[in-house]
């Protein structure tokens, strides 16, 4: 049986695809940060890559 993507469904997934966009920035940005001060605190990147799984787990439950 084939599921059909509704509008609403595209919208959810276009703004959960954007929302992992802007946490793929900060996290470019932050960890270029900790290459320019040697610092390694990872504890703010693992909470962004956390924020991704969810938006990948909520893309793949509405296809």
């Amino acid at each position: 049986m084939e599921t059909m993507i509704t509008d609403e469904m595209y919208k959810i997934i276009a703004s959960e695809i954007y929302k992992i966009h802007n946490i793929q920035v900060l996290l470019e940005q932050s960890l270029s940060l900790i290459e320019l001060n040697c610092e390694y605190e990872i504890e703010p990147q693992l909470m962004l890559v956390k924020q991704q799984k969810k938006h990948i787990k909520t893309i793949l439950r509405l296809i």
